[in-house]
């Protein structure tokens, strides 16, 4: 399980390894990552 503030300390290379993710997906999650870790979606 991943809960809020694990959310935020995933990587794209973490993401394809440990959750099966492919290249893009893992970059998109990643992006909006970024942006909630900037207040943009607040």
């Amino acid at each position: 399980e991943i809960d809020g503030k694990a959310l935020f300390l995933l990587k794209s290379d973490m993401m394809m390894k440990y959750m099966g993710l492919k290249l893009g997906p893992a970059l998109k999650l990643c992006y909006y990552i970024e942006k909630l870790k900037e207040g943009k979606y607040n």
